[in-house]
């Protein structure tokens, strides 16, 4: 198996939040407005989730918090630069919260790193950089340059974890991530490799249980011990049949290494 024994387990989440799997850290998730943020950390103050997920976009030249169209953008009333100052707030007051920043648009990532460069965030803060760069099953082709925009991460923050995910559709029972996907995100990243970078992919959970040789392919993924695996997901799927599939279908060793982000079995805001 290739990668570092010196990696620091779970790109250093284990220590920070005290957990033992990446399904022990939770999520809130597309936290785009002023309100959704006030709870949000109101949860981390109480140890209820650890990361916060929030999608990035670009309106009239301002980077803001949304996740739709144009029209949505411009209706966000949280800027990427309040978001990030009220995370480090938080976190200097005491509190403890990752971020994970979802990128939606292109245009939005050198605006937004800048901003991000210029914030100075601490060495400790847990910091996910995320887009769609690679062909998935059934989806369009990627808005982004991959390599682009890994070289932008990477760059502006050498010790972020680079969350790379494939575009998908919605596929049916038989849709899986094809060797092919596979390989070519395991070329991106491993342009990486002397640089020590920590990659987690973004895999839609409903084309890793597909079937067996859907499991297969996505297991390819954790050969090298930098990498981890973020299930991702909707209804009908819930956390708690996704955390059943990671540990019948993974050695111990692997289904530590997989974050599971998909809505709680009673509800909840824990979804890609």
């Amino acid at each position: 198996r290739d990668g570092d024994d010196d990696v620091a387990p779970l790109h250093g989440l284990a220590a920070l939040f005290g957990v033992e799997r990446g399904s022990d850290v939770r999520w809130a998730h597309s936290v785009n407005s002023q309100a959704q943020l006030s709870a949000a950390l109101s949860e981390a103050s109480a140890g209820v989730i650890h990361m916060i997920e929030a999608d990035v976009c670009v309106h009239e030249g301002v980077v803001t918090m949304a996740h739709g169209p144009p029209r949505d953008n411009g209706n966000s009333d949280l800027t990427f630069e309040m978001f990030v100052a009220r995370v480090l707030q938080h976190n200097d007051g005491g509190g403890s919260v990752g971020i994970k920043l979802d990128f939606k648009d292109p245009k939005a990532v050198p605006l937004a790193l800048m901003q991000l460069q210029l914030a100075q965030p601490p060495p400790q803060l847990p910091l996910w950089i995320n887009a769609d760069v690679v062909l998935g099953p059934g989806g369009l082709e990627p808005k982004f340059s991959a390599i682009a925009f890994c070289d932008s991460a990477v760059n502006s923050f050498p010790s972020a974890v680079l969350s790379l995910g494939w575009c998908v559709g919605e596929g049916d029972g038989n849709s899986l991530y094809t060797r092919t996907m596979i390989d070519n995100m395991l070329v991106v990243a491993n342009r990486y490799s002397a640089r020590r970078t920590q990659f987690t992919f973004a895999v839609r959970a409903r084309f890793a249980m597909s079937s067996d040789a859907a499991v297969a392919n996505v297991k390819l993924l954790l050969d090298n011990s930098r990498h981890t695996i973020t299930l991702w997901d909707g209804a009908p799927l819930d956390f708690d049949t996704v955390v059943f599939f990671v540990k019948t279908h993974f050695d111990a060793s692997d289904a530590a290494r997989i974050f599971v982000d998909v809505p709680l079995s009673g509800g909840g805001n824990v979804a890609k």
